[in-house]
């Protein structure tokens, strides 16, 4: 079992991160196999059972807002979490340092190679700034903060000095909330050793650091970030306020341009918690909250150590980015807080296979639709412009983005009419969706007169009303950008 986690761990750095759907899903099944044949234990209650719950509710807001494969994988995502869980309670042997070492090691060799044009790996650099194989700066970022952390606080060898490459490769980065959490770790450390010299040395670093960071990068546009996040969390919050219950696992990316409330684009929401709320609803935010307050207990009782405060930073950042997006963050955050809970249960061998057996046939089938699907787009052999019009008609989740593509396809049909309600549809349903107005403008010159004019002017109410109603912050963002 122990090889298989290194293994997934490795390749999912290396994956993007684990951040893509198949990912997830072909991780799942591999933990499900080891939780069939190989485990033992099951973590104890007051950690298995709301983990389990939180499961159960993903899957029944699955249900509830429809069963669409849209929030299929999503609505997994917690399973295939507790399954790695299980597998990791089970794996006793599993050293996090190694671990660390051999993944951090071939994910910052590769991305510095990349980032200096020795090799070439898609998506690994993007505007000056190093995303590595996560493709995104911010968790790599956040990654190899963590790695060079335990490798400066948990490594006794000359294999210490390797945290010098993590820390180059977080620097490459530029993810400001990254760094920060990095000098805050270190920080936090030295505070409960009591090392004074090198807390007033890293405060001093820090600070000069920051002021050159925020040179480079463009206070504004630091400030733009920042504000960008706390208006989606605004919208996520009143997303939750008016439904308890979610709106679906994963529904946020598909309806984010029917529910915001300024012109932005961030498919993900920027904070862990509020995503599991927009997801799942109010309990899943407090089952998540009930599980760290668990673990912060057994932190208080042990006392902070070195993973603690790795296991900190993880979490810290994941209040306001996609972290917990990425499959590799996740099973670093879970082996590094496995230690804290010894006294696990025994697991009756007849529900464990079943239970993992069920899930392995889940697994399976979101494996293969999504084989398929890459398939199809690898051989650029997907469905015509008439068969997605009429799955599309025949029913499932009527979206903006899919009232949108409706309308291109009834365009290139030759049915520009149909294309413009279309559009129009799109544009009530999203009204802080550029694209949307765009398309519109593109039909317009098909339509006769009088339907042209109908059109534009119910446009132009919808987009004046918008532009009166946007949220207050969004001056501020399009000011500093």
């Amino acid at each position: 079992m122990k090889h298989a986690i290194t293994a997934i761990f490795v390749i999912s750095a290396v994956w993007q991160g684990g951040f893509s759907d198949m990912a997830w899903c072909a991780a799942g099944l591999v933990f499900a196999v080891c939780v069939f044949f190989a485990a033992k234990q099951l973590p104890p209650k007051r950690v298995f059972f709301p983990f389990a719950a939180l499961v159960l509710l993903y899957a029944v807001s699955f249900v509830l807002h429809g069963a669409h494969f849209e929030s299929a994988v999503q609505a997994a995502k917690p399973a295939v979490a507790l399954l790695a869980l299980i597998a990791l309670y089970n794996a006793k042997s599993t050293d996090v340092h190694a671990m660390v070492l051999l993944a951090g090691l071939i994910a910052a060799i590769l991305g510095i190679a990349t980032f200096l044009g020795i090799v070439e790996f898609p998506g690994a650099r993007f505007n000056g700034r190093l995303q590595g194989t996560f493709q995104y700066a911010n968790a790599a970022g956040i990654f190899f903060a963590v790695c060079a952390f335990l490798t400066r606080t948990g490594v006794r060898s000359r294999k210490r000095h390797i945290a010098l490459l993590f820390e180059a490769a977080l620097l490459l980065t530029q993810s400001v909330g990254a760094i920060a959490t990095y000098v805050l770790g270190l920080m936090l450390h030295f505070f409960a050793e009591k090392r004074w010299k090198r807390l007033a040395l890293s405060f001093g670093i820090s600070a000069a650091g920051c002021a050159a960071l925020l040179y480079v990068r463009g206070a504004g546009t630091v400030a733009a970030s920042y504000l960008d996040r706390i208006l989606q969390m605004s919208d996520g919050a009143m997303v939750v306020l008016h439904n308890p219950l979610g709106i679906g696992p994963g529904l946020w990316a598909v309806r984010l341009l029917e529910l915001q409330s300024a012109f932005y684009t961030a498919t993900k929401m920027h904070s862990y918690p509020m995503e599991m709320g927009v997801d799942a609803g109010f309990a899943a935010i407090a089952l998540f909250v009930l599980l760290v307050a668990v673990w912060v207990g057994r932190v208080r009782k042990t006392g902070l150590l070195p993973r603690h405060t790795a296991a900190g930073m993880l979490l810290f950042h994941g209040l306001q980015d996609v972290t917990f997006n990425f499959l590799t963050i996740v099973l670093l955050l879970l082996m590094l807080v496995i230690p804290d809970f010894p006294d696990g249960a025994d697991i009756p061998k007849i529900p464990r296979r079943a239970a993992s057996a069920a899930l392995l046939a889940c697994f399976l089938l979101l494996v293969h639709r999504l084989g398929v699907q890459n398939l199809q787009m690898w051989e650029q052999s997907g469905p015509s412009a008439e068969q997605r019009v009429a799955r599309y008609e025949a029913g499932g989740l009527k979206t903006a983005e899919g009232e949108y593509l409706r309308a291109k396809h009834l365009l290139s049909l030759g049915r520009p009419g149909e294309a413009a309600e279309a559009a129009l549809r799109c544009i009530r349903l999203s009204r802080y969706m550029p694209d949307g107005y765009e398309l519109l403008e593109t039909i317009l010159p098909e339509l006769p007169e009088g339907e042209r004019a109908r059109c534009r002017d119910e446009a132009d109410a919808i987009r004046a009303k918008a532009e009166e109603e946007e949220h207050p912050l969004f001056e501020y963002i399009e000011k500093w950008v």
